[in-house]
Formats: C-alpha cells, structure tokens, sequence
C-alpha cells in the first residue's frame, strides 16, 4: 500500500488488499497530464533521495538541531523511494517511460532546467537544484550542509507542490491525483517542520 504520509509500501497484496486497489487505479484511465506529473516527480523525487543521503552519511550528534535535520532527512527519504518505485510501476503499466531511471549522475537535475543559479532562492526548474549548488551540498558539511539541505530542501518541496497542484488541476487517473493530494499535504508540512529548523539555528 502507498502511504503518502508514512512513505511505505507493501509488496504483499494478500495482507494488504488495498494494495491491489491502488495498482489497479494505476492501470485505468489516465492522460498526458498524468504522464508528465509521474516522470518528473520520479526525477524530483530521485535528486531529493540523494540530498538526503549526503545529510545521512555525515556524523551527528543523538540530540539537538543536527538529529532533528537527520531525522527529516530519512523522513524523506523512507517516504519517497517507494513512491518512485510505485511510479515507475504505473508508467510501465501505461506503456510511458520515466524520463530518469537510474540514478541521476551528479545530482544535475532535469533537462532543460536553469544551471546558473547558486542560491536556494534561483533553484532550477520545480524546485530542481543547479549545477552550484548541488557542487554546494557535496562539498558541504557539519552545520553548513544541514543549513543548506534545509534551504534547498524547502525549495526543492516547494517546486513539487507547484507540479503536484498542476496534476490536481489536469490529471484524471485516480492513484495519480490521490499521490498529487499526498505530496501537498505530506512536503508542505515538513516545509514547516524545516523551516522552523533554519529559524532556530539562526
């Protein structure tokens, strides 16, 4: 079952009889709308994947700002890479391709996006990160790298919002709309979540 919330599945459709509604959902009526919500919430979903492991492969302390950043990052993390899969798996089923399916060598973001900013404000396309500043997060690290996951984390949910609510307003197939609803509710709370974060660090 997709948990928009939670982030998990379940690869047990016999435990789990929703799980068989939600693919079946998936495989019904859908239209280009759909299509380009799901191919590029994989990508979107795929750079935020990455983010989160650079903040999750650095040491922290077990108390305070730096535990709470980590622990939004595996927030992210755990509730995204099932999505990804469950994605994926729709588009097959609809004969689309995703526009990424692998691993997105450097973090460099989607086609077409703009690469010249640096600054969490000039982010890429949908919230995408540039060329800058994704070499900014690598090369980060202690309270500098949770500080700037948090900046272009906000930035990067805030980009895929905006694509989710264009899939509420254009989508027709059930799963994807019920996953657009998902990604509104689910990022613009951890929106809050992070930007309490930064305003506490300050």
């Amino acid at each position: 079952m997709l948990l928009l919330a939670g982030g998990c599945t379940s690869g047990n459709d016999s435990a789990d009889p929703t799980t068989s509604v939600e693919r079946t959902q998936g495989s019904i009526a859908h239209n280009a709308a759909d299509v380009t919500f799901l191919t590029q919430m994989i990508s979107h979903h795929q750079e935020a994947i990455e983010m989160s492991d650079l903040v999750l492969a650095e040491p922290a302390a077990t108390s305070g700002g730096e535990a709470e950043v980590r622990v939004i990052a595996q927030q992210i993390r755990d509730a995204q890479a099932p999505e990804v899969a469950q994605m994926k798996a729709w588009l097959k089923e609809w004969g689309a391709v995703a526009e990424s399916d692998s691993s997105m060598d450097g973090m460099e973001g989607m086609d077409g996006m703009d690469m010249t900013g640096g600054s969490p404000s000039e982010s890429g396309m949908n919230g995408m990160m540039t060329e800058d500043q994704t070499k900014q997060l690598s090369a980060a690290t202690g309270a500098d790298l949770d500080r700037l996951y948090l900046e272009l984390m906000i930035a990067h949910h805030e980009g895929a919002i905006e694509m989710a609510q264009t899939e509420l307003k254009e989508g027709k197939n059930p799963a994807a709309l019920k996953l657009a609803q998902g990604v509104i509710d689910t990022q613009q709370a951890e929106i809050e979540q992070m930007q309490a974060l930064l305003t506490a660090g300050q």
